[in-house]
C-alpha cells in the first residue's frame, strides 16, 4: 500500500473495504505464479502441451490476444474449444489451479506491504469501519489472511466463492451485504481493489468511491482514482 498522510476523516465515507490479493500484498509475485505452475504441470500430463516452456507461450499468446484481465479459467476454455483440451481434463488442471499452496505446504513466506497495517491502523484511528473481502475457499483465504497477520485490523472478514468478485451483478449484492455486516449505508462505502474490470467497475456503478490499487511485481503499489 502507498505510503501517505493520511487526511481527516470524511464525513461522507463511514466504512473502507479492501479486496486481499495484490492490495494488501503482493500476490502476483508469490503465490499466483505458483498456481499457474501446477495448471502448467498438469497440462503437460494430459498431453496438451510437450513442455512447460510451451504451455507458457500458449497463454503468452492466449493474453496478447485477448487481454491480461482475462483470468486462467478462461485460457483453459480455450484449450478446451480448441480440442486441445477434454472437459475431464479441463476440472484436473483448474483443481490444481486453485488447490491452496498453503494446504499442500508448498507456499512461499507472503508478508503485508510494509505500509499496509499503518495505514489500516491510522484508518480505524479515525473512526472507520474497515472490511475485508476474499474470493475462493475459506480455509485458504484463512490461511492467508492469518499468516499475513492482518485479522485483527477489521471490523469483518467476507469471504466469497471464486468468481462473485468477477463485476457481474453477484458483486453488488456481495457489496451490500459487506455495508450491513458493517453497519453503515452502502453508500458510504468506499472499495480500495486492484481490477478495473471486476469488482472497481461494479462498484462505481453503484455510485460507490473507489480507490485502485496498481501492483507491478516485487514492488510497492500505488494509488489511483
Amino acid at each position: 500500500m502507498p505510503k501517505h498522510k493520511l487526511k481527516g476523516r470524511s464525513k461522507n465515507v463511514e466504512a473502507i473495504v479492501f479486496t486481499l490479493d495484490d492490495v494488501l500484498y503482493d500476490h502476483t509475485g508469490t503465490l499466483s505464479g505458483l498456481a499457474v505452475e501446477r495448471a502448467f504441470g498438469q497440462l503437460v500430463e494430459e498431453g496438451t502441451f510437450e513442455s512447460l516452456d510451451q504451455a507458457h507461450e500458449s497463454l503468452r499468446r492466449f493474453r496478447h490476444a485477448f487481454g491480461y484481465r482475462k483470468n486462467f479459467a478462461l485460457f483453459v476454455d480455450d484449450l478446451v474449444s480448441g480440442g486441445g483440451l477434454t472437459s475431464d481434463a479441463a476440472q484436473r488442471v483448474l483443481t490444481e489451479y486453485n488447490a491452496s499452496a498453503f494446504v499442500l505446504g508448498t507456499a512461499p513466506h507472503i508478508q503485508p506491504f510494509p505500509s499496509t497495517i499503518p495505514t489500516l491502523e491510522a484508518l480505524k484511528d479515525q473512526g472507520y469501519k474497515l472490511g475485508l473481502l476474499c474470493s475462493g475457499t475459506p480455509e485458504s483465504q484463512w490461511e492467508k489472511i492469518h499468516t499475513l497477520g492482518v485479522a485483527w485490523c477489521f471490523d469483518h472478514v467476507l469471504i466469497v466463492p471464486a468468481g462473485n468478485l468477477s463485476g457481474d451483478g453477484n458483486l453488488s449484492k456481495v457489496l451490500k451485504n459487506m455495508a450491513k455486516q458493517l453497519a453503515v449505508p452502502t453508500s458510504k462505502v468506499v472499495l480500495v481493489g486492484k481490477r478495473v474490470f471486476g469488482e472497481l467497475k461494479a462498484a462505481k456503478q453503484m455510485g460507490l468511491i473507489t480507490i485502485r490499487m496498481v501492483c507491478r511485481l516485487k514492488s510497492i503499489p500505488r494509488e489511483s482514482f
